[in-house]
């Protein structure tokens, strides 16, 4: 029998009391492949206390809400939003996805982010021109004169 079945899948939540139909429920490999995220992404948002899936075992058991978390997670994280501000926001909103992202404290958070990611770059753009202008001058000076 593999961790796949059903009727392993009945059995740990007839052990841990869960109160969900299989077609609920997913294991660790199912759920990756559902967000678009890498297992052991999963595993360190996990240890990071931000999705805390059932257990039987070493085997995790996720449910319907761990997905719609972990898209949100996904999509703060792209937007640059760091673990413990994601973290901050789930005990703030009491629960975090993709609907909570659009939330007005969400909303808030996110404008801030934007304004740091917009300076980060300027500074990178500053860095770029800096860097391409010494270069440019160091060519210059090592050409030989005709």
């Amino acid at each position: 029998m593999t961790f796949n079945e059903p009727s392993h899948i009945e059995a740990a939540q007839r052990k841990m009391e869960i109160p969900v139909r299989v077609n609920d429920v997913m294991l660790i490999s199912e759920i990756a492949t559902e967000v678009g995220l890498e297992p052991k992404t999963i595993r360190f948002y996990e240890r990071a206390k931000l999705v805390s899936p059932k257990k039987h075992g070493r085997i995790r058991i996720f449910r319907s809400q761990d997905v719609a978390r972990l898209l949100a997670i996904k999509k703060l994280r792209q937007y640059g939003v760091g673990l413990s501000t994601i973290r901050s926001i789930i005990q703030t909103e009491g629960d975090l996805t993709l609907d909570t992202v659009h939330s007005p404290a969400v909303q808030k958070l996110l404008a801030q982010q934007l304004v740091e990611m917009n300076r980060k770059q300027q500074f990178m753009q500053e860095q770029i021109a800096d860097l391409q202008n010494r270069l440019e001058h160091k060519r210059k000076e090592s050409v030989p004169e005709a």
